[in-house]
């Protein structure tokens, strides 16, 4: 898994995206929501709902390199507790390298319910 990942970072970083919007698609218990993120320099500016175009907060929208780093953490705890049930499958663009599919599940006792999906889509690069 490390070295899927830090190689579609790579990836990534190579392709020098600072400003670009994408669509993110999120699956867990409380059911489905999509939304049309903005990034201008590395920050999240705007978050839509996709389907009313109504704004929300910028809370719980990601810039890619953030997922990046929520990604190394993951792995990097999952390794180093011997009593980690975290499953986490990743897919990853095969050109510019951004995950497009995000899938964990921790199984650990008590957090049956520490479940979801992202799928990420609709990358759009744009000029600053």
């Amino acid at each position: 898994m490390s070295a899927e990942l830090e190689q579609a970072q790579a990836r990534w970083t190579a392709a020098d995206l600072h400003t670009y919007a994408y669509t993110r698609t999120v699956w867990n218990f409380a059911g489905e929501f999509v939304t049309r993120v903005d990034v201008e320099n590395d920050v999240v500016v705007r978050v839509r709902d996709e389907q009313t175009g109504a704004p929300l907060g910028t809370d719980y929208a990601f810039t890619i390199d953030h997922l990046f780093a929520q990604l190394h953490t993951a792995v990097t705890q999952a390794q180093a507790n011997a009593q980690s049930c975290l499953l986490l499958t990743v897919t990853y663009d095969v050109s510019l390298g951004f995950p497009t599919l995000i899938d964990t599940a921790d199984l650990t006792e008590g957090l049956q319910d520490a479940f979801g999906t992202q799928r990420l889509s609709g990358l759009d690069p744009r000029s600053p």
